[in-house]
């Protein structure tokens, strides 16, 4: 094995290859490979698929550094490295205390406009076939398919004298809640979120189970954001109330005794198309009673001189005290 290095990502490279090479010296019929990294701190992905070799067979590599170039050739059968789309550069500078700095990206976080929606589609048409072409792509798809396909079931709760868990068959994107009987041993499907989102988008982040057993309150999450919408499911119907509760976030679910309500945390309605990169602030506990608006809810506790800290309420097995915590 030969070994040219040129930076740290080189050097990290060549000694997975040396150790690869000595851990199956014992290879009865070593071929050399060639490990193509380019100088920047980066892999050509050729590099790569001969590294999977070598750990794989045990064939002794050589490791030739090539320079930008070789980020332009075909190597092994893979396509040749992609000429991204032009990004525009906007004119935003800021001004920090006398110092101007230059923000010409600044129109990428309008995640909702237009420009930004086709910067998005014209680099997936790049990267997308590039990605598709990679030899290794169906056999690494399959394998890791084969290793998830099994089923899984989470921690069952019980409430109301039945049995309330998630579990997965093995291969759905979501795992769906049942409930189950403990006399009978009926398992009955209570919300299945994949029938929310086809394309396994939308997750049900948390679920609580009414003491009495009548409602289920669960969150949903879009996009594996951090916030979450929750919603009222009428177990004896099936059917959700109209209840929505938006920009929940860090919270959990706790209903009082009676079952008429529960309570939550949540942030303040961020401005319109900055969810996802407003600053989070002034966490505070509510609750929410059932078959109201969220207009409607009241506000428990805040700390509007904690503006950075976390908030969390539970109930006491009793019903009569609740129980706030801070982060």
């Amino acid at each position: 094995m030969s070994l040219t290095l040129r930076s740290w990502t080189s050097a990290l490279v060549a000694v997975c290859a040396l150790f690869a090479a000595a851990a199956h010296g014992s290879s009865s019929s070593p071929r050399p490979l060639n490990i193509l990294l380019t100088n920047d701190d980066g892999f050509a992905t050729p590099g790569i698929v001969a590294l999977h070799e070598a750990l794989v067979d045990g064939t002794p590599a050589t490791t030739t550094l090539l320079g930008p170039a070789a980020a332009e050739t075909s190597v092994a059968g893979l396509p040749a490295a992609p000429a991204y789309p032009a990004s525009a550069r906007g004119t935003t500078v800021d001004n920090y205390h006398g110092t101007a700095v230059a923000d010409p990206y600044r129109w990428m976080e309008s995640l909702d406009a237009p420009e930004v929606a086709e910067w998005v589609r014209a680099q997936n048409a790049v990267t997308r076939p590039w990605l598709d072409a990679l030899p290794l792509r169906e056999h690494f798809g399959a394998r890791l398919t084969a290793l998830w396909d099994y089923p899984r079931t989470g921690l069952p709760v019980l409430e109301a004298g039945q049995l309330f868990y998630a579990r997965n068959a093995g291969l759905e994107r979501q795992a769906p809640l049942y409930r189950r009987d403990p006399t009978t041993g009926t398992v009955s499907l209570i919300l299945d979120p994949n029938a929310i989102s086809a394309d396994g988008g939308v997750s049900l982040a948390s679920w609580r189970v009414a003491p009495d057993g009548r409602y289920l309150a669960y969150g949903l999450a879009t996009g594996g954001a951090d916030w979450r919408t929750l919603r009222v499911r009428d177990l004896a119907t099936g059917r959700d109330l109209p209840d929505a509760v938006e920009w929940v976030r860090f919270s959990g679910l706790a209903w009082t005794r009676d079952g008429k309500g529960f309570f939550y945390s949540r942030y303040p309605e961020p401005p319109k198309n900055k969810a996802l990169e407003a600053a989070l602030q002034n966490h505070a506990v509510w609750y929410h009673r059932v078959g109201t608006p969220q207009s409607q809810d009241t506000l428990i506790y805040a700390r509007p001189d904690l503006p950075g800290w976390v908030i969390g309420a539970d109930v006491t097995e009793d019903g009569r005290y609740l129980l706030v915590t801070l982060a």
